[in-house]
């Protein structure tokens, strides 16, 4: 792997390294991984953020503002992690996706 700034984790500071490196380790350690979800404001329903993180990684972060586009309605929302919840990963390829 490349040089990675000092005092940051190579899963999350090295632009080489694919997010499925924070599944294979989480696999490795037993972690499960979960998706953070928050509720679209304008039309009310739970939706992905498309961030997927560890429970306990989850759990230590502060509460701060967060920016993400929302696959229900295009807008960008913010909202706050005391706002989102964890939901089990889904990988299959009908999860969440268009009918039809």
């Amino acid at each position: 792997m490349g040089e990675h700034p000092e005092g940051l984790d190579c899963r999350v500071a090295c632009d080489e390294c694919p997010f499925e490196i924070e599944r294979a380790f989480a696999a490795s350690t037993g972690a499960e991984v979960k998706v953070v979800m928050a509720r679209c404001p304008y039309r009310g329903q739970s939706v992905s953020t498309g961030i997927e993180i560890e429970e306990a990684t989850f759990s230590r972060l502060p509460d701060t503002l967060i920016l993400s586009r929302c696959p229900l309605c295009g807008l960008e929302h913010v909202w706050w992690k005391t706002e989102a919840w964890l939901e089990d990963a889904r990988y299959d390829k009908d999860a969440d996706g268009p009918a039809g």
